[in-house]
């Protein structure tokens, strides 16, 4: 509906990418040109201090293996997005004490 009637308008989704690969038919079959994901670790051992879980397809995923999980969704989701032709940032929070030292290696990542 949106496109109807903003025809010229650009359609982002921010989003942590946990999802980004499963839905992301969905989301180019709704418009969406622009991804941002936020990636604040590519360790998982840093990753594990930034998050307490995460839910995957009705599995709860504690610790490393949720980094784990996280930061291999959010790559693969990245790759995906992109090859389908969509414009992907990526937004990193500076936690300091824990990320702090690994923020080039997001980057560069």
């Amino acid at each position: 509906m949106i496109s109807l009637e903003f025809k010229d308008m650009i359609k982002c989704l921010s989003t942590n990418g946990l999802l980004l690969s499963d839905k992301l038919p969905l989301l180019i079959n709704c418009g969406v040109s622009t991804i941002t994901v936020t990636i604040n670790a590519i360790d998982p051992n840093i990753g594990k201090e930034i998050y307490d879980y995460a839910i995957y397809k009705d599995n709860t995923y504690r610790g490393i293996d949720a980094a784990k999980l996280l930061i291999e969704k959010q790559l693969e989701g990245i790759e995906a997005a992109c090859d389908n032709g969509l414009l992907v940032k990526v937004n990193t929070v500076l936690i300091p004490g824990i990320n702090d030292k690994h923020i080039d290696d997001i980057a560069k990542k």
